[in-house]
């Protein structure tokens, strides 16, 4: 979401997600997505082209994330 003119806040690109989002969190160029038993990361340093990383399975009491350093 661009919220450069928060009057008008506009989508400019979107990501496809099989499950609920559960949390999300950026970190630099990186956003990092929990779904029910999945992370996701996601690299946002082109905000128009988000490209996904890679996924790894979590047990299902994953339901937030937060990045900590490296």
């Amino acid at each position: 979401i661009n919220i450069a003119n928060p009057a008008a806040p506009r989508e400019d690109a979107a990501v496809t997600m099989v499950g609920d989002i559960l949390s999300a969190e950026i970190d630099g160029d990186y956003l990092y997505v929990t779904e029910t038993n999945e992370l996701t990361i996601f690299d946002i340093g082109d905000r128009l082209n988000p490209v996904v990383l890679g996924t790894a399975s979590i047990s299902d009491t994953g339901r937030s994330v937060r990045v900590n350093g490296n």
